[in-house]
């Protein structure tokens, strides 16, 4: 249980670095609002938001 959690943070590391990397920056960077915000900051925000919860889920203390 505890590889298993130690290998899904590595993918979370790496998921989330290859997320925020230049080619899939480039195709949310549209002149596009969502909401009044525009789509590339929605896209960092969420993507920063679902990192974070996937980090507090993986290490969270099993009981």
């Amino acid at each position: 249980m505890i590889q298993k959690r130690r290998e899904l943070r590595i993918v979370t590391f790496v998921s989330g670095i290859l997320l925020v990397n230049f080619p899939l920056i480039s195709v949310f960077n549209k002149p596009v609002l969502v909401f009044g915000i525009p789509l590339l900051f929605c896209y960092i925000f969420f993507l920063w938001a679902f990192i974070i919860f996937m980090t507090y889920r993986l290490s969270k203390k099993q009981l």
